[in-house]
């Protein structure tokens, strides 16, 4: 078991990144965590519990101490001889006021970067199994269910949805060398936005790979998808079908892997075609995954599409970059550009202390649609830490964060920080 505190009060100067400041916040923050982890040889538990007790100094509210952000997490894994099973739940709301979407959203998608008060509760709810896996036939399923609540909210992109999925799926080992996965696909989505949209879609898939030799894998997908969408109004009576294919050749090379796929798909607004090639390199201080290529979306637009990732070790620093552009269709049917980057430079001092440099810049532009109003966000941040003794680390630092919202401007803020924190672990 572990338990968790960490106190940080920060002082910043618009921290609601309005485009005038309504003057200056001062927030004491106490987070408290508690981690629960039992394993043994076939099965795995984990539960997490964690919160914060605010206490905030806002312009235009009075002076509260409040419990925000309650997070609760639950896993198990099991793994038999010839069957795995798996199961996860997690419940999370957040004050919007308080939300960083570039820390904590790892798909960006049309909602992300607004700006409201109020608060948002997800909830999610994944079950898989799968057994006969080292069988020429297998068999299992997957559901996930997801649900987004937002409550005293003023954003009309801000509403309440939820997606369901199931995947029901058979496995099969042709030879030693060619493997295949049928699967159909059922995902219904509603949004509880003023035109109630529904969208159910129906797809049936087969994957099938097949090493043509020791360092050469071929992977291909051939599939039929049918999208049903409608709304109260009756206006939105949309239906989407085709085939959804694609192919990956990927060849191990000395010091990492080269590939070269394209995929087709159809999604609400159309289809969208990707080709791209890739390169991964294991180098003697790092690594380094790169892929260019282009993408044709409905509007029959040609777009560039890529993604780096490369990572720098020294004895006593290391140093991270990645960069990336996607188009995609995202939960709420909207067709979306979304690029993303990042920099870290962290030098450790001595044993006991360090200085991290982060940069991170996250942008989510329309696609094509003129559904969605084109946002990016860009965040500054260094921080020094140090070990006090074994259990307790403090930390301090600056933060810049820059905001620009189409047909609203630019907004920024600064703010200085300093972060208490100690980790409880108890055997049991």
């Amino acid at each position: 078991m572990t338990y968790g505190i960490s106190s940080s009060l920060r002082a910043n100067d618009n921290f609601s990144l309005d485009t005038s400041s309504p003057g200056d916040t001062t927030i004491l923050d106490t987070t408290l965590s508690f981690g629960l982890l039992k394993e043994t040889q076939v099965d795995r538990l984990e539960f997490d519990l964690d919160g914060i007790v605010r206490l905030g100094e806002v312009p235009g509210r009075t002076e509260t101490i409040e419990f925000d952000d309650p997070n609760a997490a639950f896993a198990y894994t099991r793994d038999g001889a010839n069957s795995n099973f798996s199961t996860d739940a997690r419940i999370n709301q957040v004050d919007l006021n308080f939300d960083d979407p570039l820390r904590i959203q790892d798909q960006l998608n049309s909602q992300s970067l607004i700006i409201d008060d109020g608060t948002r509760t997800t909830s999610r709810a994944n079950v898989r199994f799968e057994t006969g896996i080292n069988d020429p036939l297998g068999y299992g399923f997957a559901l996930n269910y997801f649900d987004e609540r937002y409550t005293d909210t003023t954003d009309p992109g801000l509403f309440d949805n939820n997606t369901f999925r199931s995947d029901i799926f058979a496995t099969f080992q042709f030879s030693p060398v060619t493997s295949g996965r049928l699967s159909y696909v059922y995902t219904d989505y509603d949004g509880d936005e003023a035109i109630q949209e529904e969208r159910e879609t129906n797809e049936v898939v087969f994957d099938l790979a097949y090493e043509l030799d020791a360092a050469t894998v071929l992977d291909t997908f051939l599939g039929y998808r049918e999208i049903n969408e409608t709304d109260n109004t009756g206006a939105l009576q949309d239906d989407q079908a085709g085939l959804v294919y694609g192919a990956v050749l990927t060849r191990d090379m000395p010091n990492g892997t080269a590939s070269i796929g394209f995929d087709s798909d159809i999604a609400t607004t159309g289809r969208r075609t990707n080709a791209d090639i890739s390169r991964s390199l294991i180098m003697p201080r790092g690594t380094l995954d790169a892929s260019l290529g282009a993408t044709k979306g409905p509007s029959g637009d040609i777009d560039p599409i890529y993604a780096l990732d490369y990572t720098y070790l020294l004895p006593r620093s290391a140093f991270t970059a990645s960069l990336s552009r996607v188009f995609r269709n995202d939960s709420q049917g909207n067709d979306i550009r979304v690029t993303r980057g990042s920099l870290s430079y962290l030098i450790d001092i001595n044993a006991i202390s360090s200085v991290d440099f982060t940069a991170g810049y996250a942008a989510v532009d329309d696609a094509g649609g003129n559904t969605v109003t084109n946002t990016d966000n860009t965040t500054l941040r260094a921080t020094y830490t140090r070990a006090l003794n074994a259990d307790w680390n403090i930390s301090a630092g600056y933060e810049y964060r820059n905001r620009f919202e189409q047909g609203v401007g630019t907004a920024q803020s600064n703010e200085i920080f300093l972060t208490l924190d100690r980790i409880f672990v108890v055997q049991r």
